[in-house]
């Protein structure tokens, strides 16, 4: 039965009024938390229009993408019959998969039916025309859904509602300006920037910099996941999970959880790392034992024959000179509540500076023979190709891994070897007052990493100063002794609240 319009139009105006009740009553899908606050912190930023940016920050996994939604239908619901063209921009880093999850969830919001008939109960039957692949209107109120990736092509659009930009902590400030801004140039429209925690010089970080030097804090809203484990309790377990893996200290948990920005410059190891790293017992094998699990990670550096490795010690390089790394460990498993929960033993380290490949490549050889090494990743990027290459085919892809590292790889090696001393399952030999134990504890101190998009890599404090050894430990999350600490790092739990 039809609801008579006199009786939708007072409906309609309850729900624009009061988001909770719409999402109650008529949505049959409650709010949870803050959401309500942000709906209707945005929502008069939007009527205002006063032009500026707002900044809304809201941890992983705690329903910003259903809120956004949320404000795009009553965005058509409340200006469809608006006499002149009301437009509400959308856009993300990448059209695929942010900007169809988008219009996914907005599809959902709306009860999308066959022939594009809206079945939300205050908009029942009426179209949702779809044009030019990237419009969705009703009436005279529309979504443009836009790609704010560095190659998105995107100039002269207008938005005379509202630019609702998602991941805007990844979007480039320059591209932001030159592109982005222009969009509501003319009409003062609201901005809306979402996101979490960045590297301190991103868009979204300089527009709540910029609020909060102009007296304008009110258009910034950060609700960090403290807040949200109080209040659900799902949400808080898959927080803990997380935290119980990576720790509180972890860039993903302090930018994406606590919504902290944080520099893109820094210390690669903690000192909790550090002290982990450095508290194992156990003694320094030169040579194998029977009946023991070994594993082995190496990084190439090219030859350099006439470099002195004392001099390293002695603080006196004058060029960069790397050095080929080869750690051995051994793998044993505890039994844990999650399953099998590896714990690393390095058992022995090999520190070659200034060799030749080819006696490079004949060491790594030898000592995957002696020490029966039943999994061995070798940097076979650049000078180490053909090594890596030539040792695989000797030994078999089951036990060798050529790795050809990229960006991506990169930064889960990084992360997973935090992850992996966050749980304290990694641990180097006693103290043998060796040069090479020496050298690991000078690497460990100034390794620096590099954060960018959500991406990490190592990189040297200055040319002269080795990460030869860092760099080729993160390569054990390529030989992922077990699937524990895997497990508890890069599964995500689908906790939308």
């Amino acid at each position: 039965m039809a609801v008579p319009k006199k009786k939708l139009a007072e409906l309609t105006i309850q729900a624009l009024i009061d988001p909770e009740w719409e999402a109650r009553v008529i949505h049959k899908l409650p709010l949870r938390g803050r959401q309500v606050e942000v709906i209707q912190r945005v929502e008069a930023h939007v009527r205002a229009h006063n032009g500026g940016g707002m900044t809304v920050k809201l941890p992983r996994q705690t329903g910003k993408n259903q809120v956004s939604a949320i404000l795009q239908r009553r965005h058509l619901m409340h200006r469809r019959f608006s006499p002149s063209y009301q437009c509400w921009i959308r856009t993300a880093p990448t059209h695929k998969p942010q900007i169809v999850n988008s219009k996914k969830r907005l599809r959902e919001v709306l009860a999308v039916g066959d022939k594009n008939l809206i079945k939300y109960p205050l908009m029942k039957n009426e179209k949702l025309i779809k044009e030019e692949g990237y419009i969705w209107r009703v009436g005279n109120a529309a979504i443009e859904f836009l790609s704010s990736g560095p190659e998105a092509n995107v100039v002269g659009a207008t938005a005379s509602t509202a630019l609702d930009m998602d991941e805007a902590h990844k979007v480039d400030k320059d591209k932001f300006d030159e592109d982005f801004m222009p969009f509501t140039a003319n009409t003062n429209a609201a901005t809306i920037l979402w996101g979490v925690g960045g590297n301190g010089l991103d868009t979204l970080q300089h527009y709540s910099d910029l609020n909060k030097a102009s007296g304008n804090e009110h258009l910034n809203i950060c609700i960090p996941c403290d807040y949200w484990m109080e209040t659900h309790e799902p949400y808080r377990k898959h927080v803990e999970s997380r935290v119980n893996a990576l720790g509180w200290d972890h860039p993903i948990i302090r930018t994406q959880y606590k919504l902290e920005s944080i520099a893109a410059l820094g210390s690669f190891l903690n000192q909790m790392h550090i002290n982990t790293l450095f508290s194992g017992t156990h003694e320094r094998h030169r040579s194998p034992r029977d009946g023991v699990h070994y594993e082995m990670l190496v990084d190439i550096a090219a030859g350099n024959e006439e470099f002195n490795p004392d001099d390293i010690l002695q603080g006196v390089e004058d060029v960069a000179t790397d050095s080929s790394a080869i750690w051995i460990y051994e793998v044993t498993n505890l039994v844990a509540s999650n399953g099998l929960f590896p714990i690393i033993l390095i058992r022995d380290v090999i520190w070659l500076t200034g060799n030749s490949l080819a006696s490079t490549e004949a060491i790594i050889k030898s000592t995957i023979e002696s020490w029966n090494i039943q999994k061995a990743t070798i940097d076979s990027v650049g000078v180490g190709r053909q090594i890596g290459e030539s040792i695989k085919k000797l030994f078999g892809e089951n036990v060798v891994n050529a790795y050809v590292a990229s960006d991506t790889t990169v930064s889960e090696d990084c992360y997973g070897l935090l992850a992996r001393l966050n749980s304290a399952s990694v641990f180097m030999f006693a103290n043998d007052n060796s040069k090479e134990f020496e050298e690991i504890e000078r690497q460990a101190g100034w390794t620096q990493y590099q954060a960018s998009k959500g991406k990490m890599k190592l990189r040297k404090p200055k040319a002269d100063k080795h990460i030869d050894l860092i760099k080729a430990l993160t390569y054990i999350n390529q030989n992922n002794p077990t699937a524990g600490v895997g497990q508890l790092f890069f599964n995500e739990g689908d906790y939308g609240i």
